[in-house]
């Protein structure tokens, strides 16, 4: 997969997969994710439903979620779980949304 320079955004992402004639419910299916793994990507971090989107377009996960990434660099990768606290640590969601 090469960089495409591309700006990337969940609108972004969705237009395209519907532009190359597919569905995010079809992802899942096709990837045998549980339902909505990749729209809940598109929210949030699904590592699993990131990796789905960024082989189905051919784009570097890092490139695909940069958004993510760029304004939190101390949580590592686009796919780490958990949400972050206003002072940067950690927060468990224990297991929810």
């Amino acid at each position: 997969m090469q960089s495409t320079g591309r700006v990337w955004d969940r609108h972004a992402i969705r237009e395209e997969v519907w532009r190359r004639g597919s569905t995010l419910n079809r992802i899942d299916r096709k990837y045998g994710l549980t339902p909505s793994s990749a729209r809940v990507a598109l929210r949030r971090p699904n590592k699993a439903g990131e990796l789905a989107l960024a082989d189905f377009l051919g784009v570097p996960v890092e490139d695909l979620f940069r958004y993510r990434t760029a304004s939190s660099p101390e949580n590592g990768s686009a796919s780490e779980h958990g949400k972050s606290s206003r002072n940067g640590n950690s927060v468990s969601t224990g297991g929810r949304p």
